[in-house]
């Protein structure tokens, strides 16, 4: 009997005790209409699981967010893990000045150095010096803008090192020597998926150390280098198309290997690139009216038979398809693996793009 009457008193207990449902949903309005006016208070207040529904306007506030290393103005600073960030549209939520700032510091619209996992949609990511940064943890971006004009800045859309990370349905609208999609490691999955990259002399994705990564049905207009795949990257390239790139539509370079099926590569300087240790294979890679060759392999790199198709141009012996009788490669962003690197000097303004080997926001922007 008292071990019914105990029973019966714990279930009260549990039943009159205020709980807080998990997956709660915090409203951010500019106007005060909302939970919150401001997205950092709303972060704060939040559990993991919830979600953030940022209304239209344009958010704009910095706070000071710490990682081991460095302090860094922010303006969605990620401190909790599983939220989720759903904006009004591309064209009604702004993260972003509405201006290039990339003074102060490293300044970020995103950030998140705590290994956490995330999710973020329906927004415009603009105007910062680093649109997301995120270390650790798992990624996941769907029908988002990213836009900032960086020049004499260094400019990243997106720059990452985590486990898992997806991506689609995004555009990538960046101009000057900078990376639309940068990503620096990665120990599972990533996926590419559906997304439009523009800017010149950009480069549209890079990725470093990755093992596991798709590309796919991806549109790369005007930019300096469509795809560059660095460090040991083992990627599959699908369905893509890149248009008037300046320097290369696809490059595998520093021991990467890449399988690409159904790629258009249309009057690039150079259509493909293979260098150091890497391969490329696949199929139905059609390299049209390159400005230089269709296929630079001087650094060692090696493709498949048959895996590249010239078409619609009668190449000149300068567009040879042959190895061995290509041009020379023009310089391309390189990986450098320098212990006692530093980050500031170092990205594709200066011809390169480094990997420290020091993990984790400490050794990194």
């Amino acid at each position: 009997m008292r071990r019914l009457v105990l029973f019966l008193l714990i279930l009260t207990v549990i039943h009159l005790t205020p709980a807080r449902a998990p997956g709660a949903v915090w409203r951010v309005r500019l106007d005060g209409s909302g939970d919150f006016s401001a997205i950092a208070p709303a972060v704060a207040a939040a559990s993991p699981g919830d979600t953030l529904l940022l209304g239209p306007g344009r958010f704009d506030t910095f706070v000071d967010l710490e990682a081991p290393a460095w302090t860094q103005p922010t303006i969605i600073p990620v401190l909790k893990d599983s939220l989720t960030f759903l904006g009004a549209g591309v064209d009604s939520t702004f993260i972003g000045t509405a201006t290039f700032h990339g003074e102060g510091g490293e300044p970020k619209a995103v950030c998140a150095v705590g290994g956490f996992s995330g999710r973020l949609a329906h927004m415009t990511i603009e105007n910062v010096k680093t649109g997301i940064y995120w270390w650790g943890g798992n990624l996941h971006i769907d029908h988002c803008r990213f836009r900032g004009t960086a020049d004499p800045f260094t400019y990243y859309g997106l720059i990452v090192e985590l486990n898992d990370f997806s991506i689609s349905r995004c555009s990538f609208q960046t101009g000057g020597a900078n990376i639309g999609l940068g990503l620096l490691g990665a120990t599972g999955e990533v996926a590419v998926t559906d997304c439009r990259f523009s800017g010149e002399r950009s480069v549209g994705v890079y990725l470093g150390a990755a093992p596991r990564a798709a590309i796919g049905e991806c549109v790369f207009t005007g930019v300096g280098t469509g795809i560059d795949l660095e460090a040991g990257t083992s990627a599959t390239v699908r369905d893509c198309r890149m248009l008037d790139n300046q320097r290369y539509g696809l490059v595998v370079n520093d021991d990467s290997r890449c399988r690409a099926e159904r790629v258009l590569i249309r009057q690039a300087g150079t259509g493909v690139r293979v260098g150091r240790g890497s391969r490329l294979s696949g199929r139905d890679i059609q390299v049209q009216a390159p400005r230089q060759a269709v296929v630079d392999t001087a650094g060692g790199g090696q493709v498949e038979a048959g895996a590249i198709v010239v078409t619609e141009s009668q190449p000149s012996a300068e567009h040879g398809v042959s190895v061995g009788v290509l041009l020379p490669p023009a310089e391309s962003p390189e990986v450098a693996h320098d212990p006692n690197c530093d980050r500031s000097e170092c990205g594709p303004a200066a011809g390169h793009l480094h990997r420290c080997s020091r993990p984790g926001p400490a050794g990194s922007r």
